[in-house]
């Protein structure tokens, strides 16, 4: 642990480690580490349950600190509502779609789309709330994995996927009917699978162009950020990280 926290104060470092071998008091001992030595830190966990479980630990290592442990995705909303609102002329909230509206604007698609479904998933399955729930599973995966509906389609091809195809065809009209573009006038609904690759482009972009669109604050990003089990976060984590 000592060699870990000697190496993040130069550069990146991964630590590799077994289950309950420190990983997490590693990671805390990191955070404590560069809050002492007067440098802002966010530790990032996979999910809100481990959030919620460092939370107080981190709290009590830098009591200043505000919310010092999130999830990736918590981290990118504030990234995007901060372009979006922080600037001469604001463009409204960030709204993350919710699961029950993901489920009636998939059950829309299913019905006016004509997709090309294997004869093995007729019209009687597609009605089904459990599909539809499949779908909304598999739009989250492409999401986190940065594919939009023509990649799906392609995946689909690739790999003699039929029921991908189909599904890819119904991924293109929801994506195209939700604008997600970062400048979208009003309210911005994003979905929750997509926000942190929105996030990753704002991080990237933001010297270049965020005088020229006027935006009025710098990025909210911390001098270090510490994640824990980075081992069970999505690839869409990966590239926000690399931001």
């Amino acid at each position: 642990q000592a060699e870990v926290l000697r190496a993040s104060r130069v550069g990146d470092v991964v630590a590799r480690g077994a289950p309950s071998s420190g990983r997490s008091t590693c990671a805390l001992a990191a955070f404590e580490a560069e809050n002492a030595a007067g440098r802002s830190a966010v530790i990032l966990t996979p999910d809100r349950a481990r959030a919620d479980l460092l939370t107080p630990r981190a709290q009590a290592l830098a009591p200043d600190a505000v919310r010092p442990c999130r999830t990736p995705a918590s981290f990118a909303y504030q990234v995007v509502s901060t372009w979006r609102t922080q600037r001469r002329s604001p463009l409204g909230p960030v709204e993350l779609v919710t699961g029950s509206a993901q489920d009636q604007a998939i059950a829309r698609l299913i019905e006016s789309v004509p997709a090309p479904w294997p004869d093995q998933i007729p019209a009687q399955m597609r009605a089904m709330p459990a599909f539809r729930a499949e779908l909304r599973n598999l739009f989250a995966r492409a999401g986190e994995a940065g594919m939009d509906g023509d990649a799906l389609i392609a995946a689909g091809e690739r790999f003699g996927q039929g029921q991908w195809v189909a599904a890819g065809h119904l991924l293109r009209e929801l994506l195209d009917a939700s604008v997600t573009g970062p400048e979208r006038p009003g309210a911005l609904r994003v979905d929750l699978s997509r926000i942190q690759a929105l996030a990753a482009d704002l991080v990237g972009s933001w010297e270049r162009d965020g005088a020229a669109a006027g935006v009025s604050a710098p990025p909210p990003v911390p001098d270090v950020v510490v994640v824990d089990d980075l081992q069970d976060c999505t690839p869409s984590t990966i590239t926000l990280l690399g931001a």
